[in-house]
């Protein structure tokens, strides 16, 4: 087993090249690798049958830089993590790794968090609504909206494998959660769901509680920093003490104060 722990050490386009294809674990956030540094770490991709973990954040990823990395993940069949943090992909670079990762089998954590880029963008790479091996999806930072979480409750409507989805710090209100909480109502597999930093009123709790009396499956919720109050409180613990088919030992966190029926 080779890990490589490479973040922010200015390794540059070269030391990727001289990263090796055996390697398990690599990561390279932080480096600015540019789009040489890709192509040659897409040949890695290509040859290389043991790695596992790929971490790419902050290393000035952009479109053209993005296609390379997809045409290389489409042979890939190692690969179970792939971090794509604080990039700057954009819409064209999200259809890459969408098409690229449609027929993955592999793949189980994927994160894309703080890319900040157009909404439509993050619609596009969660369209791979059918995959059935995603297990953690992190969209944590995306400036993701109401409108366009109608595609990420696509997903938790059809999925089978997901079970952590983590949209912390976007501003999906509460029309997003109603959409969120709608796909909830027919879907018992995702059990950590995490909805910090959204701008949700006593309305959009309502939305969570109505679904908490029903739903068997989710097991951890966090809501920090959002601003329902007291009465969004108490939508919360009354839907918690009417719940008749979900098991004990359920936490939720708002304002970092854990609470665990």
């Amino acid at each position: 087993m080779i890990t490589w722990n490479l973040t922010y050490n200015k390794i540059g386009p070269i030391g990727v090249f001289y990263l090796g294809e055996t390697v398990t674990t690599l990561n390279i956030s932080g480096n600015n690798i540019k789009d040489k540094g890709v192509e040659y770490l897409a040949d890695i991709l290509r040859c290389n049958k043991t790695l596992t973990t790929l971490s790419l954040s902050d290393c000035g990823l952009e479109a053209s830089c993005t296609q390379r990395l997809a045409d290389a993940l489409r042979t890939n069949n190692t690969l179970t993590k792939l971090v794509l943090g604080r990039s700057k992909i954009g819409i064209a670079g999200a259809k890459y790794i969408a098409a690229a990762l449609r027929n993955n089998k592999t793949l189980k954590q994927f994160e894309l968090s703080g890319n900040h880029g157009d909404c439509v963008a993050i619609g596009v790479t969660v369209q791979f609504r059918n995959d059935r091996t995603l297990t953690t999806l992190d969209l944590r930072q995306n400036q993701i909206e109401s409108t366009s979480v109608k595609y990420i409750a696509d997903i938790i409507r059809t999925t089978t494998s997901l079970t952590t989805l983590d949209l912390d710090f976007n501003t999906i209100r509460d029309d997003g959660v109603k959409y969120l909480a709608d796909a909830l109502q027919i879907n018992e597999i995702l059990t950590t769901l995490d909805l910090s930093q959204n701008d949700i009123s006593p309305r959009g709790i309502q939305y969570v509680a109505d679904v908490l009396r029903k739903n068997s499956g989710l097991q951890s919720l966090y809501l920090q920093q959002n601003a329902f109050g007291v009465v969004g409180g108490q939508h919360l613990v009354g839907s918690l003490r009417s719940n008749t088919v979900g098991s004990s030992g359920f936490t939720y966190v708002i304002y970092d104060f854990v609470v665990t029926t």
